[in-house]
């Protein structure tokens, strides 16, 4: 097989099988789900393998080297498979001996963390479960804090494990372990009085142990569900488990690892992924990498702030899921200030 077949193989492989001959050949674009919001049947994206430039007549991807288009497909982590194909291109061959290193580093960096052995994050001395029976004056002030102010459920503090520290580094915080892989990895809280700040207090990290980054909370009541969400913090999880299986990032962005957690629940059944989150803080390279990788990629019709503040209409949000389209990314690019973007303001 000449370096032309083998070529059209590996796209064959990736974008499915193509039609016309060389040297342009036509594939269902890989874009469109992202840029347009829907895929197409239709064979739009062409590849001209003399000019090494491709575009989509559908949803005007274009790309305007071989290497740009193997990036697309990816997501940017070249193996020595790209980068042997990438060394015929023309302008790759001057410059494919130093892009191999840096992908065969970055490649091995990847191996090592996924591969490693993480230990679980211990829980904080004192930490004693809400679901047990306690007279003290701080036990009751964490369980109203919970209920009556955050709107959970009694049931809800057994599902989730709720604790509570009522002394040392953590006292008066309350304690959400994350279940991993069927075991406690990691934890964060949140603290009962306004005034006791900061709000959250995450561990420090330490070597070779579980991290914020390493994690999704609620990751386990989510395998095998074909509609998952993505929120951020743990009661806005809780919040929103209640009418779709939720994960929580734990913060405002999406580490390599916790990508990692949402390729495995697309592996072992998840077809939609709902973005349930405050999409002033959701960066277009996350929605790219998530139209990658899952089959659709929704988002709930939040108007301002999260789940948790739009608790009493969740049922209705999660029956009008939106698919992004072209007019809410040019919205979030025209809108965007300066820390960060938005797709629609508060109103």
């Amino acid at each position: 097989m000449n370096y032309e077949q083998r070529l059209v193989a590996y796209l064959d492989r990736r974008m499915g099988a193509h039609r016309g001959a060389w040297p342009e050949h036509q594939w269902q674009c890989p874009a469109c789900l992202d840029r347009r919001g829907d895929e197409s049947t239709g064979y739009k994206f062409g590849f001209n393998f003399e000019k090494y430039k491709g575009f989509c007549f559908r949803c005007e991807f274009s790309v305007g080297s071989l290497k740009q288009l193997l990036m697309t497909l990816t997501d940017g982590k070249l193996t020595n498979e790209e980068m042997g194909l990438l060394a015929h291109e023309p302008e790759a061959r001057g410059v494919v001996a130093g892009t191999l290193h840096a992908a065969v580093l970055c490649n091995l960096f990847h191996r090592s963390r996924t591969m490693r052995k993480l230990l679980p994050r211990p829980l904080p001395a004192r930490c004693i479960s809400l679901s047990e029976s306690n007279d003290s004056a701080f036990f009751q002030q964490a369980r109203e804090y919970l209920l009556t102010t955050r709107k959970l459920r009694p049931e809800d503090i057994d599902t989730y494990d709720l604790r509570f520290c009522w002394t040392g580094e953590y006292a008066h915080r309350i304690i959400f372990p994350v279940m991993q892989h069927g075991e406690i990895v990691y934890w964060t809280n949140r603290a009962i009085d306004p005034e006791n700040a900061p709000k959250t207090k995450n561990p420090p990290n330490r070597p070779n142990m579980f991290t914020r980054d390493d994690c999704l909370y609620n990751f386990d009541a989510c395998v095998g569900k074909k509609r998952v969400a993505i929120a951020e913090g743990p009661i806005s999880v809780i919040q929103s488990a209640r009418v779709c299986p939720t994960v929580g990032l734990l913060g405002k962005r999406m580490s390599d690892a916790q990508f990692d957690l949402i390729r495995e629940l697309v592996a072992r059944g998840t077809e939609e992924i709902v973005l349930a989150k405050d999409f002033g803080a959701t960066p277009d390279d996350l929605l790219e990498r998530l139209g990658g990788c899952v089959p659709r990629v929704t988002y709930l019709p939040l108007e301002c702030g999260d789940p948790d503040d739009n608790r009493d209409r969740l049922c209705e949000l999660y029956q009008h899921t939106r698919t992004l389209c072209v007019s809410d990314r040019v919205r979030n690019r025209l809108a965007e200030p300066k820390w960060g973007r938005r797709i629609f303001s508060c109103k």
